[in-house]
């Protein structure tokens, strides 16, 4: 068996910073400024080139629980839009589980504005 390994450029790359941080870091212990001259450029672009590789974060989703938050502002249950739904033929049936974020918002749309009273 060689001593070969097989690693991605951003695996590499990211072994390659770790090793500059701790030379850094030894660099600094020591008060060795030519050493830190040479050492701070190459973590820079080090950085520069994993954040490159770097697949970009997820787009994070809606949360489920604003429509929970929405039934909140609405001041109705979930059963109550279902059962809303369900008389005007926009579902079959009131089920169990969650409600669909359209369905509220239809319900908000279809729902009579009620002013305070002054």
């Amino acid at each position: 068996m060689s001593g070969v390994r097989n690693v991605s450029r951003l695996e590499a790359l990211e072994t390659v910073q770790r090793r500059t941080q701790h030379e850094v870091s030894a660099a600094v212990r020591r008060g060795d400024r030519a050493e830190l001259r040479r050492l701070l450029p190459l973590g820079q672009a080090l950085a520069r080139e994993i954040a490159a590789l770097r697949p970009p974060e997820p787009v994070k989703l809606q949360r489920a629980d604003l429509v929970g938050e929405r039934l909140a502002e609405l001041g109705v249950t979930s059963h109550e839009v279902k059962v809303w739904a369900c008389e005007r033929g926009l579902i079959e049936a009131v089920k169990r589980g969650r409600i669909s974020r359209e369905l509220v918002e239809t319900y908000a749309a279809a729902r009579p504005v009620v002013e305070p009273a002054s």
